[in-house]
């Protein structure tokens, strides 16, 4: 798709839509490092605090969510995301939400936990 827009779609724009589409993308830019510099300190933490998660805007808190799983190499897709900020958000407590590969998220009264494919299967046993 990528490099269908950039040889059949960028072509065909005249210059001021061009000046356009960069301004889009250097502002796009400017919002991504900024993201970054505010989830920097969470995608550190083992778990995530539920309580400034759920105030983040719904598209910041999917880029915090995918950071803090990135950094934890846990695969997904951006569907996946869309569906697990809904969960973080809306969870009630001890409730469990499947990511991929036997990952799945955790929500707690106070935060959001990771259960890795290992520990699944212990955490289902009584």
């Amino acid at each position: 798709l990528r490099n269908y827009i950039r040889h059949h779609m960028l072509p065909r724009l005249s210059a001021d839509q061009r000046a356009v589409l960069l301004g889009h993308i250097k502002t796009s830019e400017q919002l991504h490092t900024a993201i970054e510099q505010i989830a920097a300190p969470w995608i550190e933490q083992a778990e995530l605090p539920r309580a400034p998660f759920t105030q983040l805007p719904h598209k910041v808190a999917a880029e915090v969510l995918a950071a803090w799983l990135r950094h934890r190499q846990v695969p997904f897709d951006r569907p996946t995301i869309e569906r697990l900020v809904v969960f973080c958000k809306a969870a009630a407590p001890h409730k469990f939400a499947d990511i991929q590969d036997g990952w799945r998220l955790r929500s707690m009264p106070a935060s959001i936990a990771l259960v890795g494919p290992a520990a699944k299967a212990s955490a289902i046993t009584v």
